[in-house]
């Protein structure tokens, strides 16, 4: 499966639409749809904006905004580990 940003450049080439024409459909920077499309989601604002550019594009495409944001999801899954807290070499003795 092409990456998200690979599926977004391929739709909009493909009704010939330029990124600037893009970028004005959506309200996106240039710049962030470039990123966008290059895969380069961490050189973007927050997850927030991330989303809600991806939701736009889609949009401005004809493309359903679920399917855009199902693959960039799928792309940046991360397993995220809590460490556990070390015990204190010296534990405070109990107070009663």
């Amino acid at each position: 499966m092409p990456s998200v940003g690979h599926y977004l450049r391929e739709h909009r080439e493909s009704r010939g639409m330029s990124v600037a024409e893009i970028s004005r459909a959506t309200r996106v920077p240039v710049t962030s749809v470039e990123r966008m499309e290059a895969g380069r989601f961490e050189d973007l604002p927050g997850e927030v904006f991330v989303r809600g550019f991806l939701k736009s594009y889609a949009r401005a495409l004809g493309l359903p905004a679920d399917d855009v944001l199902a693959r960039y999801t799928a792309s940046r899954r991360v397993a995220w580990v809590t460490p556990l807290p070390i015990s204190s070499a010296n534990p405070r003795p109990a107070r009663g």
